[in-house]
């Protein structure tokens, strides 16, 4: 006998967008058999839900579960939130295929959002027969990731795909298609994907055989949110229906875009695209370590560097991989044991590792120890005098604390460095932190340790992550004023934060006499940077170098060890900012004006695909800035009054006096 269920006395919210209303549903079966007013469907048994809500269940539309039905556990906590259904494969990441070569370059791109497992599977078809068999919490909707395609096709690289690459790549979507996945997904800002073109995702399209689906996390959700949208249009046209992720407008100057996109969006309905869009009702997004401090900014500014004769001349000096000992001088035995176990590890190792901003990788102790290494060269040329400046570009990772990592930072370069230079005699050392987030792992590290000033201008802890480097933070017992904090308020422009720099930072410096100055140069306090919301220029940034060139030489004898950071503008500010950094350490100082080489741009097209590049090295600022006055008129003046008043006293200097 068919098991039936009958439940009576709820309101109903049917899903089609009507008002709530008293009805009665049968279930048989585990299907829903019948809808009808109350009283009229008879049952021996009715399940009474008065007072309650009945609803089908939900979908959620964008989901990386994937992996549930292989946790050996009973996962309730979708079902218990009403989702009943979850579209699982998005933005690139499917636990299919994994077949020929590059099955194992597959299980390190998946390890970035799931756990380390051992996949008795090559294909979606053997896939779902171990998924069937374990049961699922939820209904699964898997879609076909490109990521792991083009990585199954091709390794991680990134290449352009030959005609073999893009036929495994269209065999293997056609096989997964069979075996039951529903159409194709990308996640156009992690690797490899983000070295696609749109050329090859419409070639992956027209497999879909033009009732296809194709569901795209966009390659840009910022500044070229627009283009980012046209070029989902274009590519959903070849595959029938087009659904774009989590669609919002990221950052601050963004903000106003979302009514043109979805102004875009609804014209192409109108057009008669199949178009839609989900978002997450939140104001918050997280992303992974391979999607922002990507590789390809540190390529293509040493390429344009490279391009405009700024390297003519110089050496690399091969970075050497820091010690146990060295990296001990920072952070703690057992999580040095616990970054080099992550990658074989069970999935929660802790120590801050394992998250989104913290994914495991293979062989992360050893490329983070290399980073902290290189930093650590740079600071051997300067202490031994062999130079007065070195620049590890690739440092400037401020955030990892002594017993965890934070911010996309596993091991902590520059405190490690800052720590070398002080077992090595150094008797005082500054550090300025640039950077658009608070310097807070390097302040932890040396808040308590008078002989190391740490000064740091951020966007203000109450409007972005980490929260911390308030004007009140100066230091510890014993270490009062050396730590110095300039909070801005968001949409700080390059007058403003030339204006705060010079009204702290000089006079601090000048008070403590350090023997080297150490900068964290990150670029991400520009005004397209997608994580933040402050509005630097390229030009304010190159001011700022110039400024803190002209410290080294006044305070510090010249000794200048220069880092990198963060800044998540890949393609157009990252690259700018930085060969202006190099060309100031160089004395090599480059016209603003300057047009872009087009050797630079011909290889910068390719791994941008559709985001605009630039064309010169300005943005139309001139640096200039009104020094602070003493009254506080604006935003940007409370801050540094509550920076000076909180330290100057402490070093002896009048917060109210401008000639301190």
């Amino acid at each position: 006998m068919t098991d039936t269920r009958l439940l009576t006395g709820a309101q109903l919210a049917d899903g089609t967008g009507s008002a709530l209303r008293p009805a009665d549903v049968l279930i048989t079966g585990g299907t829903i058999t019948a809808v009808q007013p109350p009283g009229r469907i008879p049952h021996p048994d009715p399940t009474d839900l008065s007072g309650l809500v009945l609803a089908p269940g939900f979908i959620d539309a964008h989901s990386h579960a994937d992996n549930a039905p292989l946790l050996h556990s009973t996962d309730t906590t979708k079902v218990l939130q009403g989702v009943t259904t979850e579209v699982v494969g998005n933005c690139g990441f499917s636990l299919a295929p994994r077949t020929g070569e590059h099955a194992e370059a597959v299980d390190g791109f998946l390890q970035r959002l799931f756990p380390p497992q051992d996949p008795a599977w090559t294909g979606f078809g053997e896939l779902f027969a171990r998924t069937d068999e374990a049961g699922y919490p939820t209904n699964h909707c898997p879609l076909i990731g490109h990521g792991t395609l083009r990585i199954a096709a091709m390794g991680m690289t990134d290449a352009a795909p030959d005609d073999t690459a893009l036929r495994t790549m269209r065999t293997a979507l056609e096989e997964g298609m069979n075996a039951g996945a529903f159409r194709l997904s990308t996640g156009l800002i992690y690797p490899p994907a983000v070295f696609s073109t749109t050329d090859e995702l419409i070639a992956l399209a027209r497999t879909l055989g033009g009732d296809g689906l194709y569901v795209t996390h966009l390659r840009d959700e910022g500044a070229h949110l627009l283009d980012s949208i046209e070029e989902a249009l274009r590519i959903g046209l070849v595959a029938g229906r087009t659904h774009l992720s989590h669609l919002k407008a990221a950052g601050r100057d963004n903000w106003g875009a979302m009514p043109t996109a979805l102004s875009r969006i609804a014209q192409a309905r109108h057009t008669g695209a199949a178009v839609s869009q989900d978002v997450y009702p939140y104001t918050a997004s997280s992303t992974m370590l391979t999607a922002t401090l990507h590789p390809v900014r540190l390529d293509l500014a040493m390429r344009l560097a490279g391009s405009l004769g700024v390297l003519d001349g110089v050496e690399p000096v091969a970075p050497r991989t820091a010690t146990d000992e060295e990296l001990q001088l920072v952070h703690r035995p057992d999580y040095l044991a616990a970054v080099r176990a992550a990658p074989t590890s069970a999935w929660d190792v802790g120590h801050g590792l394992g998250t989104d901003d913290n994914p495991i990788f293979d062989r992360m102790h050893e490329a983070s120890a290399l980073i902290a290494g290189g930093s650590l060269t740079a600071a051997e040329q300067v202490v031994s005098g062999r130079v007065n400046r070195a620049v590890s570009i690739s440092g400037g990772l401020h955030h990892a604390m002594a017993e965890r990592a934070a911010g996309f930072c596993v091991y902590n370069d520059c405190a490690v460095a800052i720590a070398w230079m002080l077992e090595q005699g150094v008797e005082r050392v500054a550090y300025i932190d640039v950077d658009v987030h608070h310097g807070d792992g390097v302040q932890a590290a040396f808040y308590d340790d008078p002989r190391v000033l740490t000064v740091s201008l951020h966007q203000h802890p109450y409007t972005l992550w980490p929260g911390t480097g308030f004007a009140s933070e100066v230091g510890g017992t014993g270490a009062d004023g050396t730590a110095v904090n300039v909070p801005l308020p968001p949409g700080t422009d390059d007058a403003g934060w030339l204006r705060a720099f010079h009204a702290v930072v000089p006079s601090v410096l000048q008070a403590f006499r350090p023997q080297v100055l150490v900068t964290q140069c990150g670029a991400d306090a520009h005004r397209e940077d997608p994580l933040a919301d402050l509005s630097l220029t390229v030009d304010g940034q190159r001011s700022t170098y110039r400024s803190l060139r002209e410290l080294a030489e006044q305070y510090a004898d010249g000794k200048w060890l220069v880092l990198g950071g963060g800044g998540y503008s890949l393609f157009r500010v990252v690259p700018r900012a930085w060969t202006h950094l190099l060309a100031t350490v160089l004395d090599r100082d480059l016209d603003p004006a300057t047009t872009i080489p087009e050797q630079w741009v011909s290889h910068a097209v390719r791994v941008a695909d559709n985001v605009p590049l630039p064309t010169s090295l300005t943005d139309g600022g001139d640096g200039t800035f009104q020094p602070w006055s003493g009254v506080t008129l604006s935003p940007v003046d409370t801050a540094i009054r509550d920076a000076r008043h909180a330290v100057f006293p402490l070093h002896g200097l009048d917060p109210a006096d401008t000639r301190d």
